[in-house]
């Protein structure tokens, strides 16, 4: 940051603010900049070896700021002066008017005095990032008025809020967001009661025990990498909800009535790991393999739904509840990297000729599911579908049959030239707008090809001249 920026006394505008580690501008540049507004960010705070020069910088003359940035780098060489740091904090009091704050990197071991202030009303995101160790505080005070709190990397955040449960519970009254990433000493029992929360992120907090009992506005939820999940038994308003890795996780899918997307990742044992310490989910996966029948019940707006990295999961079983045909808002599906699946419903049932798919349903996706074997018949008759993705077949599929898709307009080319694929019965009927089958080859496993009803179709394959090869 070049000097001299403190004489531009009528700059309204200043994103970014650097301060120089030996030469440039320092922080008393700020000081005739009365007139800033909206967003500034200081970065190089590191470099601040004089708290006078902290002062000087009068944010809190800086009335039309609403979103304030401090940042202490990260650097290895950086060489941490706590008391130094914790002083500069302190004289970085911002005006009362502002709305949004970050700290990050500050290596300081306690909040500044004025972060506690009631006078900070308008305050309603909080952000902490990198903080080397986690400081003490009131949040009885601090978290009144929050509306958005998120950590970040808090490496050596241990313990969560030890003030006991009376002061947790009304300590997030107005919080509608709670971000907790990356926070892996973090342990000890998450506030039971967030009345307004509407948006949970929790990810890679691997010592952390979530219970929740009260959850009543929530809508988007991600879970990813805690060592116990509990949630409410019903969770009235969720819409989104994104599962992956946790040690036990323990939710009721059919207390979810609004729940319009679905995703599951991971629960697949990790190098090291013995039977008896491999990461269980329940009730979505029980003990014999399959998926739970009641693992859909109740989700009656569900459209997207995501599983992936299940490594045990052998069929989905059809009895009482049919992945397919209960849930009449289904539009997207999409299996990944389950080895074991054998078949979308339970291999007695496989012959379903009568099941029919919900009227929406578009997109289907199975990739690297190398023991399908067998699709039911209602997953290739699909009359809005108009074309499937650019994968590969599996491996050991060996027929497809494809009926009443009017919509569909080709197929992708790794089908046709899947180095691993054993397709060998391809049936294909009513697909009106159709007018070839392959762009440049057929399947070179394929024993048998049966086409009907396809008026529109012009070639097998489609005639491509020299100058396009």
């Amino acid at each position: 940051m070049p000097q001299g920026i403190g004489k531009l006394t009528c700059l309204q505008t200043l994103n970014t603010f650097v301060v120089g580690r030996n030469t440039g501008s320092g922080l008393q540049e700020l000081k005739s900049l009365i007139h800033l507004r909206e967003t500034l960010h200081i970065s190089g705070l590191e470099n601040v070896k004089d708290v006078g020069d902290a002062k000087e910088a009068q944010l809190d003359g800086k009335k039309n700021l609403k979103v304030l940035f401090l940042e202490w780098s990260r650097r290895l060489d950086r060489t941490v002066e706590l008391e130094t740091e914790k002083r500069v904090l302190d004289m970085l009091r911002p005006h009362a008017n502002l709305e949004e704050l970050t700290i990050k990197g500050f290596g300081g071991t306690e909040f500044p005095i004025w972060l506690g202030d009631s006078s900070f009303s308008n305050l309603v995101v909080l952000e902490f990032v990198w903080i080397q160790s986690f400081m003490e505080m009131d949040p009885q005070r601090l978290f009144d008025h929050l509306k958005t709190l998120s950590f970040v990397a808090m490496d050596e955040w241990e313990d969560w809020i030890p003030y006991g449960s009376d002061q947790e519970v009304e300590s997030f009254p107005q919080l509608r967001k709670l971000s907790l990433v990356r926070c892996s000493k973090l342990q000890g029992t998450f506030p039971e009661r967030l009345p307004l929360l509407e948006n949970l992120e929790i990810i890679r907090c691997e010592q952390l025990l979530v219970s929740v009992s009260g959850l009543p506005t929530l809508c988007k939820l991600m879970i990813y990498g805690c060592r116990k999940v509990t949630l409410p038994e019903r969770l009235p308003l969720l819409e989104e909800s994104d599962l992956r890795r946790c040690g036990q996780f323990q939710v009721s899918l059919s207390g979810l009535p609004t729940l319009f997307k679905l995703k599951i990742v991971g629960w697949r044992k990790m190098a090291g790991e013995s039977a008896t310490n491999f990461p269980s989910l329940d009730p979505v996966v029980d003990n014999d393999t399959s998926m739970n029948q009641d693992f859909l019940a109740g989700l009656q707006k569900l459209e997207e739904l995501e599983i992936q990295n299940i490594d045990d999961v052998t069929y989905f079983r059809q009895s009482g509840i049919r992945l397919l045909q209960d849930i009449s808002s289904l539009n997207r599906l999409v299996i990944a990297r389950c080895p074991q699946l054998l078949f979308l419903g339970a291999e007695e049932e496989q012959n379903l000729q009568q099941l029919a798919l919900p009227g929406r349903f578009q997109y289907l996706e199975l990739t690297d599911c190398q023991g399908l074997e067998k699709l039911p018949q209602a997953l290739l008759s699909l009359s809005s579908l108009v074309s499937f993705p650019e994968f590969p077949l599996p491996s050991q599929l060996r027929t497809i049959t494809i009926c009443g898709c009017h919509a569909l307009e080709s197929f992708p080319e790794a089908w046709m030239h899947g180095s691993n694929a054993s397709l060998e019965r391809w049936d294909i009927s009513d697909c009106n707008s159709l007018t070839y089958i392959a762009r440049v080859q057929l399947p070179p496993t394929l024993k048998m090809l049966c086409i009907k009803f396809c008026g529109n179709l012009r070639t097998l394959v489609e005639e491509v001249c020299p100058r396009q090869q």
